[in-house]
């Protein structure tokens, strides 16, 4: 397999919605699109949420622990803040994770990781990777998978829910409700505030695509069954609750979650690392910890694909500053719910150090025997320098990902994805 399809385009500019960009139409857009019927999927049950958790994860602290000793490595090699032989989390199966990932313990018996990803031969910054994560392709123009099942999975009266602006690309316009415009929604539904009969002064609005939604008392009445017992539970009802209550009212069957600064610590401050980036990075955690307790007890994991992804790893070492930097050449997803095979880890990576002579220590993705269409064994392959690559055997990209997602709903799906890209074994049920 060649790397030139996978090298990064130069640059991203601004997610777009269609030709046009989220923040051109204002946050106060309330339904993005229009809603024409399209053939249902095979399984009406299906739904799929994709996570992002922007300014990249550590996944030494998460989806890849270190489990081996460390005496001997220099921090500037190898840099932990607990002991790799005591602190490690065992889940079910192959799982291991890192304390940060606490929250996400309890469900991993429906859970699988992909390990060693490799994103790119450069580090060319963060809206490159998180477009490639997202989209399998590089370039700024390619759909994210989100976009691409909604296409597949909605039907009339259905919608995307988002926090953010999504890349559709040339696809048809998606219709896309706000978290932000649902829980204003919820304030009039409640009585607090003057009904919906105030949304027709919001001239971006066209008034079948209001009354579409508003005629759906149902479904808001089974929103509201979440957002209520959330104010009791939490005394809140963030972002999370509403993708939620989305999925559980059957407004929408797809969603994508944007974990961004803001509400969060930063983590991409390649500084004081140790203070700051483990605390940020179990917020994040434990909100993905929450929407997986919620789906798991309003009996929609099973029929959820939760997907996690991450910009890039970060470095194994610290740097001069105590921070550690982007990690380009590995990467970590986690998998939930509907068709995974649980307890499943696939892919690994090898640490170079200064003592290999590199001028800084990195982590780079092993090769795997992948097969053809998921046939390979999964596991990771040595291959000696200036051998002959054996037949099926490649290093894991974010392309392969998203063929493995296609794979889990529908072949269809499948011209989406890169054409060198594979299904990965062992992830999905048989």
């Amino acid at each position: 397999m060649t790397h030139s399809r996978r090298q990064f385009i130069k640059s991203i500019g601004q997610l777009a919605l269609g030709h046009q960009a989220l923040s051109t139409l204002g946050v106060s857009s309330y339904i993005l699109g229009s809603s024409s019927a399209l053939a249902a999927s095979s399984d009406p049950e299906a739904r799929f949420l994709l996570i992002r958790c922007h300014e990249a994860m550590d996944s030494t602290l998460g989806l890849h622990p270190v489990i081996k000793s460390i005496s001997g490595i220099e921090e500037k090699d190898l840099f932990l803040t607990y002991d790799p032989l005591k602190d490690v989390l065992e889940g079910h199966g192959q799982i291991q994770l890192g304390r940060s990932a606490e929250a996400i313990l309890p469900f991993t018996d429906q859970m699988a990781i992909i390990r060693g990803i490799y994103v790119g031969p450069n580090d060319l910054g963060h809206p490159f990777a998180i477009q490639h994560m997202t989209s399998g392709r590089t370039q700024e123009s390619a759909p994210f998978w989100s976009s691409y099942v909604a296409d597949y999975l909605r039907t009339s009266g259905e919608y995307m829910i988002s926090n953010t602006a999504v890349q559709i690309g040339d696809l048809k316009r998606i219709p896309l409700l706000l978290t932000s415009v649902l829980q204003s929604q919820v304030q009039s539904l409640t009585g607090q505030a003057s009904g919906s009969l105030s949304l027709y002064k919001d001239q971006s609005l066209g008034v079948s695509q209001l009354l579409e939604f508003v005629q759906q008392r149902d479904k808001m009445d089974r929103f509201l069954e979440v957002y209520r017992k959330s104010i009791e539970e939490t005394g809140s009802f963030q972002d999370e609750d509403v993708v939620v209550a989305g999925f559980y009212s059957g407004l929408s069957r797809v969603a994508q979650l944007d974990l961004t600064q803001g509400r969060f610590r930063l983590m991409d401050n390649h500084a004081t690392y140790a203070e700051n980036h483990p605390a940020a990075q179990k917020e994040r955690w434990d909100v993905i910890g929450k929407i997986l307790k919620n789906l798991k007890g309003l009996n929609l994991l099973d029929k959820t694909l939760v997907v996690v992804v991450s910009e890039f790893n970060r470095t194994p070492g610290l740097n001069d500053n105590g921070g550690k930097d982007h990690n380009y050449s590995d990467n970590a997803v986690a998998l939930f719910g509907r068709g995974i095979q649980g307890g499943t880890v696939i892919g690994d990576r090898e640490l170079y150090t200064r003592a290999d002579g590199f001028p800084y220590a990195y982590w780079a993705g092993s090769f795997v025997d992948l097969g053809q269409n998921g046939s390979g064994s999964g596991q990771t392959v040595t291959v000696k320098k200036g051998a002959q690559m054996p037949s099926g055997v490649d290093l894991i990209r974010p392309g392969d990902l998203w063929k493995t997602v296609a794979a889990s709903l529908n072949s269809k799906l499948f011209h989406h994805a890169p054409e060198d890209s594979y299904i990965l074994p062992g992830i999905l049920k048989r």
